[in-house]
Parts: structure tokens; C-alpha cells; sequence
């Protein structure tokens, strides 16, 4: 069977969109023609950033973010 260079096209899935996939994506997206080479980011729920995000109660808005102890 013969390729075609449209059978050798390779993109990038990246499940996540917390502050990994998010980075993930963006590395990719910067390191490679992603007209040639896509990346695609599934996310489940409706906003991005997992943990690193922010969110809106009472008339606040909150950042969120992981706390790493030294």
C-alpha cells in the first residue's frame, strides 16, 4: 500500500484542558505548522483551567489555583 503524504499528517489530541492539557496544546500549537500538523483540545466541562481557573459567587469572582507546599 502506498502513502500519500496526507496519510503521514500527525496532529495531536490533548484530553484535558486543566493547566497540563492547556500547556500541552500550547507547546504544540507553537512548535508545529498546525495547519499541517492540528491540535485539538477536549475539555468536559464548559470552562477550561481545572484547578488553575476562576469562578463567580455572590457578586465575587475567586482564583483558583494548586497549592504546592516548599
Amino acid at each position: 500500500m502506498n502513502e500519500t503524504p496526507e496519510s503521514k499528517k500527525k496532529g495531536l489530541i490533548v484530553i484535558g484542558g486543566g493547566i497540563t492539557g492547556l500547556s500541552t496544546a500550547l507547546t504544540w500549537a507553537i512548535n508545529h505548522d498546525v495547519k499541517e500538523k492540528p491540535v485539538v483540545l477536549i475539555e468536559k466541562e464548559p470552562k477550561t483551567g481545572g484547578y488553575v481557573t476562576s469562578y463567580k459567587r455572590e457578586h465575587y469572582v475567586f482564583d483558583t489555583c494548586q497549592m504546592i507546599p516548599n
